[in-house]
């Protein structure tokens, strides 16, 4: 049991591990106020916040936009030109990515570049398992995928990338990614809409801060943006801050609205954890127990054999081994469970 729960919450605390620079990578969260009473604290915001911190904060040397389509629409994706019959998949686990996305979270490629996989217009990347699923052992550098959605969005984009499939320890699961560039094509209101509009709060945005930067600094600096930006908050008594979440921290200490997924809770890994000592103790105790209770027993047999010449080191040994073998036995037994 106690190896069961210590190895539940080892894997609460792993999540983004795997990430290289992740003590270096936020999450930007919003949190609106109306009368000074929160209303609202949500991981999305603006699509213009990210580059009105890389603009005009140091320290914040690069930003990665996410529109998360896939949990909030009806995505439907068609390979369009693999050998095989055409395979369509509804894709839940799917985003619109900024290009410095996959170099900065550090995500392995298993073909082609991180840095540029994303640059361009209708690109796309994907998942070990979905290239599998669209082309099985075809290459799909260069396939099509052909995008529809509820919004009637009609989409085909090349892929230039497939990454390793992702481990569970992760707070943000995708399978595939289209450039965040393909929606400015989608009306000429489109680049406005997603590349600087300060009305719609619906974007995902990390952001990596240099080495040795406090991000308490930064935040100091995030109230005169929004005032930059949102002046007309202060006329209709509304106020709105933005923060910055550690991105391995995600998991088990946010809690806001539109999280990707439902998050784990620190407070309950934390008592799960204790039970797990508890139990362990508990059990440590009862051994003691039973083996004084058993010593009781064997003082005969301890006298006999020193009555027929045994050495006090011989019986000392004896005991360890024995006790040895027990825990040894339990041990393989605990895990094998």
């Amino acid at each position: 049991m106690f190896l069961l729960i210590a190895q539940y919450v080892r894997f609460e605390r792993s999540y983004e591990n795997f990430i290289p620079n992740r003590e270096n990578i936020y999450r930007v969260g919003l949190s609106s106020f109306r009368s000074n009473q929160l209303i609202s604290p949500s991981a999305e915001h603006y699509p213009g916040v990210a580059h009105a911190m890389k603009t005009q904060i140091p320290g914040v040397i690069s930003y990665a936009r996410l529109y998360n389509m896939g949990y909030k629409n009806n995505v439907i994706i068609t390979n369009e030109n693999a050998k095989l019959e055409p395979i369509a998949f509804k894709v839940r686990r799917f985003l619109y990515a900024d290009s410095a996305f996959l170099p900065m979270m550090g995500y392995q490629m298993v073909k082609g570049y991180a840095r540029t996989a994303l640059a361009d217009p209708l690109t796309a990347v994907i998942s070990e398992k979905y290239a599998h699923m669209y082309f099985e052992n075809e290459d799909p550098i260069g396939k099509t995928l052909h995008l529809h959605d509820d919004d009637s969005n009609d989409e085909l984009a090349r892929v230039t990338g497939v990454f390793k499939d992702l481990p569970p320890n992760t707070h943000l699961k995708f399978d595939i990614l289209f450039s965040y560039k393909t929606l400015f094509g989608r009306g000429d209101w489109a680049p406005k809409r997603y590349d600087q509009s300060w009305t719609r709060a619906d974007m995902y945005t990390f952001v990596q801060l240099a080495p040795g930067v406090d991000p308490k600094i930064i935040e100091t600096r995030l109230p005169s943006i929004i005032s930059q930006y949102k002046p007309q908050l202060k006329e209709s008594h509304e106020r709105e801050t933005l923060s910055l979440q550690p991105l391995k921290d995600i998991h088990l200490y946010s809690d806001l609205a539109e999280e990707p997924e439902t998050n784990g809770n620190a407070n309950i890994v934390f008592f799960i954890n204790l039970i797990g000592i508890s139990v362990l103790i508990i059990a440590w105790i009862n051994y003691v127990n039973l083996s004084t209770a058993r010593a009781l027993t064997r003082a005969k047999e301890v006298g006999v054999r020193k009555v027929i010449g045994a050495f006090r080191r011989q019986l000392i040994a004896q005991f360890l081994v024995e006790a040895a073998l027990v825990n040894l036995f339990s041990l393989v037994m605990a895990f094998g469970w």
